[in-house]
Order: C-alpha cells, then sequence, then structure tokens
C-alpha cells in the first residue's frame, strides 16, 4: 500500500475563519497519522505559528478499578487465573485512553484541540458510521474556550458539543 498523504487539508484547519467552511471541510478530508505527527514536530519545533500541548488521561470504570490495584500484589500461583482474565480482559474493553492534542497562537485567540480514545481509531467495531476518525473542537465552536474544552477533557466522563469527526487513518 502507498503511503497517502493530506497535509495540505490537515494545515488549511488551521486557517479556516469561519464555522460553516470548517464543517463543510472536515467532512470532506481524511487525517493520516504521518501527517498529524509531522504537524506535532513542525509545532514543538517552533516552526508553526502555533504552540503543541499533549493532554493523556486513562478512565478505567470504578468497579473494576480493584482488579488494577490489586494486579501488582497477586501471587499468580494461588489464583484462579481464568477469572483473572476475564476481568483483564474486561478492563481492556472498557477503560478508555484518551488523548488530546492542544495547538495554540502566542494570545490563545486561536486554538484548535483535537482528541481521540482507542476506540474512535479502530478501523473495525467503530461506533461512527465512517470508521476510524479523531475530533476537532477549536475557537470557531460556540460557548467553547480551550479553559472550559481541558476542564472537561479532565473530567470523569468527558462529553464535547460542537465537535468535528474527522476520518483518521494511522498509516
Amino acid at each position: 500500500m502507498t503511503k497517502q498523504s493530506n497535509i495540505e487539508g490537515l494545515i488549511k484547519i488551521f486557517e479556516i475563519q469561519k464555522k460553516n467552511l470548517l464543517d463543510k471541510h472536515c467532512k470532506n478530508i481524511t487525517i493520516y497519522g504521518t501527517d498529524f505527527a509531522q504537524l506535532i514536530n513542525l509545532a514543538d519545533a517552533g516552526k508553526t505559528k502555533y504552540h503543541h500541548r499533549i493532554h493523556r488521561r486513562e478512565l478505567n470504570p470504578k468497579d473494576l478499578q480493584s482488579t488494577l490495584d490489586t494486579l501488582p500484589n497477586i501471587n499468580f500461583d494461588n489464583i484462579d487465573k481464568s477469572s483473572l482474565f476475564k476481568k483483564l480482559s474486561q478492563v481492556i474493553k472498557v477503560r478508555r485512553q484518551l488523548i488530546g492534542h492542544m495547538f495554540f497562537n502566542n494570545d490563545v485567540s486561536q486554538w484548535h484541540f483535537f482528541y481521540f480514545d482507542q476506540r474512535d481509531t479502530t478501523m473495525h467495531n467503530n461506533r461512527w458510521v465512517y470508521g476510524s476518525h479523531i475530533h476537532l473542537i477549536n475557537y470557531l465552536s460556540p460557548n467553547h474556550d480551550p479553559v472550559y474544552v481541558l476542564k472537561e477533557f479532565y473530567c470523569e466522563k468527558p462529553h464535547f458539543t460542537n465537535k468535528h469527526h474527522i476520518r483518521f487513518i494511522d498509516n
């Protein structure tokens, strides 16, 4: 398979000044993992007008937290391994590993927050009808600012309104 690129389509997100144009653009592009990584590297190296900060967190269901807490102390010789593996597979299935990338200019008047979890970027059994995707919220989103977005990202059950779904291929 040949590597595809759409760095221009990704960069155009940062140039669009009207929400309705951004809506149309996000519906028609695909972001490739290598292009996204390149954008992050350019911002981190100071080669764009945007700064970059990454945000990570993991959400584990409370009812399965005891399994994770006791895991380091388990004596594997004296445990029902099938029960343990069922619990661990359930933890892996229902946990969320969230990643957020905030891009912002010097005065933070323009900001773009891309985020996803491991379920969003899977090709199979994806919740979004078009498959693997990432989300975008930015300064054009009504009633959103970067402080609100980051607070929401770190709350117990993050939920964003006015987000864009953008097709994503991790190549």
